[in-house]
């Protein structure tokens, strides 16, 4: 009996990464994947995410499904504080929307980061905006190991501070005038 247990074991360590493959192939057939924003703040000693001072920023893949009509900000200069944030309206209902968007399995995004997609038109002298905020981590795990990772985003509503949003207005420039 124990060898089997084993046998079975080993086996399947060999199997999952196959597995995980096939995910992937198949979560690159459910979409395209979109560079976005990520923001990580730093937390005080409650565990609360400081909002006004930046970890860490990095532009990760992730996949969206399709987004409804949904609220969206601009960024615009101001020429005396520097960058803006247009404000959002909560909704009208109390109720909070929410989108399962698809990471890749390595990925180190954690609860209470910020994704930023941005949306940059030509005709338009200020990107637009959708902001989310990380509220749970889900994911597909086999025998030994994690098969894939999606996360639970909301609408994040509250304003950024304007050395924030240079910093991920930079980015957006960068990305988005290089091309991916």
């Amino acid at each position: 009996m124990i060898k089997r247990r084993s046998f079975q074991n080993r086996l399947s360590m060999k199997l999952e990464p196959v597995k995980r493959k096939v995910l992937d192939e198949l979560i690159s057939l459910t979409g395209m994947a979109t560079d976005c924003i990520r923001v990580k703040f730093k937390r005080n000693k409650d565990g609360d995410p400081i909002y006004d001072d930046i970890e860490k920023a990095t532009v990760d893949s992730i996949i969206f499904p399709k987004i409804p009509e949904t609220s969206f900000r601009r960024i615009y200069k101001d020429g005396k504080t520097g960058y803006k944030l247009s404000p959002v309206a909560l909704a009208e209902d109390g109720t909070e929307q929410n989108w399962k968007l698809t990471v890749p399995y390595e990925s180190d995004i954690d609860v209470g980061d910020l994704i930023i997609k941005v949306y940059l038109d030509p005709n338009n002298i200020a990107p637009c905006v959708i902001t989310f905020i990380v509220s749970d981590l889900l994911g597909t795990v086999g025998e030994n190991m994690l098969l894939k990772t999606n996360i639970q985003c909301t609408l994040f509503t509250e304003d950024l501070n304007p050395e924030t949003l240079a910093v991920v207005s930079e980015m957006a420039k960068r990305r988005l005038h290089i091309g991916f």
